[in-house]
């Protein structure tokens, strides 16, 4: 969703720039092939409608419940005999492991090549070998869900992962791993962001506008200042302000 935005912009403000001001669905027009009955079918339900709202707004055409069949030179055959006729075609396919991980001797995996491992993050065939991330199928039994494929659960994994191994390696019972959805944010170019506040106290609470921009801005700080450090985060954030003077949004050559 975001690349398909992004893309839309980059090229409406070439078009701007090039073509005076021509529409960009009169030169180029954009398709999202969706299998699913809706658009970011893992994230809360009026989100998805959001956003869907938007894509459409901007002209972007969304077809759900349509898988990808074949692509040839001249277009994309989708389910149904729907045939959709292309010059370019960008292929954003969901999670899949390395078949590497299916190679491995003894260890079980699913049929997207991820290890399938517990709630403590053991492999359920070697409680030596652990996993987390989106190499590995973590079922939370609970709520009969398997942890999605997210950064954030990631980063949970690891800061779980960091303290399980102590107790692992001094022979102490493990904890188990419960996945918490803080909610998400999805960033349309110049268009909109909008997104999903979740937690024990707020409930499900849907933002967009301003505010949600600034969370944006804010969680790529922080992965800035996870990478980088503090002060070179500082720096790069000082040096984009003045950048910003004159540097163009979008590079033409």
């Amino acid at each position: 969703m975001e690349l398909a935005a992004e893309m839309h912009y980059a090229i409406s403000q070439a078009i701007f720039i090039r073509l005076n001001k021509a529409p960009v669905g009169a030169s180029v027009k954009f398709y999202i092939i969706e299998a699913a009955d809706r658009i970011l079918s893992n994230l809360p339900l009026i989100l998805s409608h959001k956003i869907a709202e938007k894509l459409k707004e901007i002209e972007i055409k969304i077809l759900t419940s349509q898988k990808v069949c074949r692509v040839t030179s001249s277009g994309i055959e989708a389910s149904a005999n729907f045939f959709i006729p292309t010059d370019i075609n960008v292929w954003t396919a969901g999670i899949k492991a390395e078949n590497i991980l299916a190679q491995l001797d003894g260890l079980e995996v699913n049929h997207l090549h991820q290890l399938c491992i517990t709630q403590s993050l053991q492999t359920t065939r070697d409680k030596a070998i652990f996993a987390l991330g989106d190499c590995a199928s973590c079922l939370q039994p609970k709520r009969k869900q398997f942890v999605p494929p997210r950064a954030q659960a990631a980063h949970q994994q690891a800061r779980f992962l960091a303290k399980a191994l102590l107790n692992h390696l001094s022979g102490k019972p493990l904890p188990l791993y419960y996945y918490r959805d803080y909610g998400s944010l999805i960033s349309l170019s110049q268009y909109e962001v909008a997104g999903s506040l979740m937690g024990k106290w707020l409930g499900n609470y849907f933002i967009r506008g301003k505010f949600a921009n600034f969370l944006y801005w804010l969680l790529y700080k922080q992965h800035q200042v996870t990478v980088l450090g503090l002060w070179k985060t500082v720096l790069i954030s000082i040096s984009n302000i003045f950048a910003r003077k004159t540097k163009s949004r979008l590079k033409l050559h």
